[in-house]
């Protein structure tokens, strides 16, 4: 079972989250400490299956009255399942996983955005004394 964080605890990280996040050179490190102690952590899983389905594209031809021949491509589809799939804390507009060692911060809706540069980071720190790493 998870530990559920309160209002003023998902409103603290969601501040905390907007300046990690920023387009800043750096960010201070109380700010990353503060985080590791707010954002309940998941103990990660033994075996982890990840499932990936597709389905190739289709092209349609034939012909159109006044326009001539045509064809429609549809692209094909390619979906991912995971047997490990939470918790993923949703606080402000991200959606962040905690694991012993790693935060991970990722905008929300990010899957439906065409360029998903920049979209999503990790906050990886020592375990034991809950420094940052990187």
């Amino acid at each position: 079972m998870t530990a559920q964080m309160t209002l003023a605890e998902r409103l603290e990280a969601n501040a905390i989250l907007d300046r990690l996040v920023a387009d800043e050179p750096t960010f201070a490190i109380s700010d990353a400490h503060r985080l590791i102690e707010l954002i309940p952590i998941r103990a990660p899983r033994r075996f982890t299956f990840n499932f990936t389905f597709s389905r190739p594209g289709t092209k349609t031809r034939g012909h159109a009255a006044g326009h001539g021949d045509v064809q429609v491509e549809e692209e094909g589809v390619e979906k991912t399942w995971s047997t490990d799939s939470g918790p993923v804390h949703k606080i402000g507009g991200y959606e962040v996983t905690h694991v012993p060692g790693l935060i991970t911060i990722q905008l929300m809706w990010t899957e439906t955005r065409l360029d998903q540069t920049g979209q999503s980071c990790e906050l990886i720190y020592n375990k034991a004394t809950a420094s940052r790493r990187r």
